[in-house]
């Protein structure tokens, strides 16, 4: 027995001597709402389980048990190792009995990765403006002001340079995720109450709020990390979220709520004449609303609920909708959107092809000439299409301008214009 515990007591202490791990804790340690919610002083439980996977992607998940004097939960950790350069993709924090998950790494802080950057994206700086606006509105409760904004935003169909819908970007800074950061934890819902007790008409407050707080019971890891708390009050809250949703209907029309519709469907398994429907009320309201097509095209592809080469002729058929008014470029847009799903094994593992992606983003730029955001995405498909030649060529283009939010952060960045010989 003493040999037995001397064993696995090397092993727990290998685990626990790993990046993955002290990275893990660490940043479950420093987090406020973790700390809220279980109290003070955390600890770390004695037994942590891995799991690991081989390739292409070599994935190692972790889970890391912690308790406080208030409750317990526990950290799961995945990295992916793709090439040789190992990359922490998920640390999220569930907390026990109460339907909470926190994602601790946050995939839209590209600004503060760009701080060292010699030039960040003007969009970026727009972006992050926009973002700043409403969360201090939000934080003050000035929903009079949120429900003007928003109206401007929806009523004239603004756009970002990049042609990224600007009243997208004002929902998903509004989400709970984001708005739990400003106060004690669970605060983000009570928030929108109070938000339709004042507006209780409003299109706005019934946005993506519901759907942000069904995935912070999910977490953002692979389905085998969720348990069977987590599944049970993801299913809830997702009804919850199509409820509220099909409300707002009543007071008006908004393309991203009917793009939410289509998020939910594809979480609930609803049938595909139910996401097509949302899908054409989309379309209507603005034709040129990226969200609405790349929703279509996430809800057809093989691992939810599509077969193979649904998305690709999706995407096709997208590009005939809209090439009067884009060109070929919504082809390019839509695939630049897929390939988060499949990694570097994108152009090997669908029917996308990468010379008519290339020519959507020419189109794109063209039409789009002051974009940086277009040319970073233009240069990461290159590389994962291993076009080294017309990688090279954009990256003299974009300069230092790194919109760390395409290539998940300027390490990559650097990585592939290394890669592409400049």
């Amino acid at each position: 027995m003493v040999l037995v515990g001397a064993i696995l007591g090397g092993v727990q202490g290998f685990i626990r001597s790993t990046p993955l791990y002290k990275e893990g804790w660490a940043k479950a340690k420093a987090d406020a709402r973790v700390r809220a919610e279980l109290g003070e002083p955390l600890k770390e439980g004695w037994w942590a389980s891995v799991s690991l996977r081989g390739a292409p992607e070599n994935t190692v998940k972790l889970r890391i048990p912690i308790s406080g004097p208030r409750g317990s939960g526990t950290v799961y950790c995945i990295s992916t190792d793709r090439g040789g350069e190992p990359r922490i993709s998920t640390i999220d924090v569930e907390i026990a009995g109460k339907g909470l998950r926190f994602c601790l790494l946050e995939s839209h802080d590209e600004h503060i990765e760009q701080a060292s950057g010699e030039h960040v994206p003007g969009e970026v700086v727009e972006r992050n403006r926009l973002r700043e606006q409403a969360l201090s509105l939000l934080r003050n409760q000035k929903f009079g002001e949120l429900e003007k904004l928003a109206e401007k935003l929806r009523s004239t169909r603004s756009k970002f340079p990049s042609g990224r819908s600007k009243l997208l970007v004002f929902y998903y800074t509004l989400s709970s995720k984001d708005a739990l950061k400003l106060g004690a934890p669970g605060s983000a819902l009570g928030i929108f109450e109070e938000w339709l007790k004042a507006y209780p008409e409003s299109l706005t407050a019934r946005g993506d709020s519901y759907i942000d707080w069904a995935w912070a019971a999910r977490g953002g890891g692979y389905g085998d990390t969720v348990s069977e708390e987590g599944w049970r009050f993801f299913n809830e809250r997702i009804e919850l979220t199509r409820k509220s949703l099909e409300e707002a209907e009543k007071y008006g029309r908004d393309p991203c709520l009917y793009m939410f519709l289509m998020t939910v469907a594809r979480a609930k398994s609803l049938p595909r004449e139910e996401c097509e429907a949302a899908f054409r009320k989309a379309t209507a309201l603005d034709p040129d609303f990226y969200g609405s097509y790349m929703k279509m095209a996430e809800y057809l592809l093989p691992r939810w609920h599509g077969g193979p080469g649904e998305f690709e002729r999706f995407a096709e058929s997208a590009t005939d909708m809209t090439r009067s008014r884009m060109g070929e470029s919504m082809y390019a847009v839509i695939a630049n959107a897929m390939q988060s799903m499949y990694g570097e094994n994108f152009f090997s593992e669908t029917a996308i092809s990468w010379s008519r992606v290339d020519k959507g983003f020419r189109d794109l730029e063209k039409r789009r000439p002051d974009s940086e955001i277009v040319l970073n995405m233009h240069a990461h498909m290159a590389c994962i299409a291993k076009d080294r030649k017309t990688a090279r060529q954009l990256f003299l283009k974009i300069g230092e301008a790194c919109d760390a939010d395409q290539w998940e952060g300027r390490a990559n960045f650097d990585a592939w214009k290394r890669w592409a010989g400049h």
